[in-house]
């Protein structure tokens, strides 16, 4: 008895830092700046993105972070309509999130993109870090997507060739979808309700995006290899203003420090 209980006790030893690992929160930075703490401003007069239409964007972050927490999740924009969502993201953890550029994939009239597998997979190779295509957090592809039964279609379909890219890895990593949206998407995906934000409805073939995303309009395959991808120093600027709001963002601030999952340290 007292040798099993010996043993019982060794292996809650070894599997301890094992367990400790699992469970260890995903350190975000805390940028909000109370009592007048903010940096200098340099951005005053950038007209492409208002308060309100901040405000909503930060609620939409908060909406996926309390869905899928992020000691668990990477995120990863399809295409360049969450260029703003994943911005902020970035601002709070460079590892937490990226994206995609993958234009042309929408609707009925969108490409399939299978033939062009080999193209996306330099792609994948180039793009998302080993650490995460390899790693055990679950990588959430998202997009503006329609809603009813309809749209969605673009995740799916990079979603598809995402997962047989990691498959032929070897890694244990798995890849979902969800769609911001007024309703369930096809192809089964997950939804995010957006109908209350309408800043983020309108994500689709908007100003930040076309002027400030982080890569031109990129036709995978198609019109394009990975040759052709240039990445951009507006979306450094994007960075830059959306940080500026963030300091001053005590909504946020609040909602971080009660999702599960997360640990603020002070930002540099």
């Amino acid at each position: 008895m007292r040798l099993r209980r010996s043993l019982l006790g060794l292996l809650f030893v070894l599997a301890a830092p094992v367990l400790a690992s699992a469970a260890s929160p995903r350190q975000l930075k805390r940028t909000y700046r109370p009592q007048g703490g903010s940096t200098m401003r340099t951005s005053h007069n950038f007209a492409a993105m208002s308060q309100q239409h901040y405000k909503e964007y930060s609620k939409a972050v908060v909406q996926l972070l309390e869905k899928y927490p992020a000691d668990q999740h990477v995120f990863i924009g399809v295409g360049r309509a969450l260029t703003t969502l994943v911005g902020i993201m970035q601002n709070l953890d460079e590892h937490l999130a990226f994206n995609f550029p993958a234009s042309g994939l929408s609707g009925s009239r969108g490409v399939d993109p299978a033939p062009y597998r080999q193209e996306y997979y330099r792609h994948f190779a180039k793009l998302i870090p080993a650490s995460v295509l390899d790693g055990n957090h679950t990588i959430v592809l998202m997009d503006r997507s329609q809603g009813r039964g309809n749209g969605g279609s673009s995740i799916e379909r990079v979603r598809k060739l995402l997962q047989d890219y990691i498959v032929s890895r070897g890694s244990p990593a798995k890849v979902i979808g969800v769609g911001l949206s007024e309703g369930a998407p096809a192809h089964g995906l997950a939804w995010m309700d957006v109908r209350s934000l309408p800043s983020v409805m309108g994500l689709n073939n908007d100003t930040l995006e076309r002027q400030f995303g982080e890569y031109p309009e990129h036709h995978i395959g198609v019109r394009n290899t990975l040759e052709h991808l240039q990445r951009r120093q507006e979306y450094d600027h994007l960075k830059i203003v959306l940080g500026e709001h963030m300091q001053d963002d005590q909504a946020l601030d609040a909602a971080l420090h009660k999702l599960p999952g997360i640990q603020l340290v002070p930002a540099p």
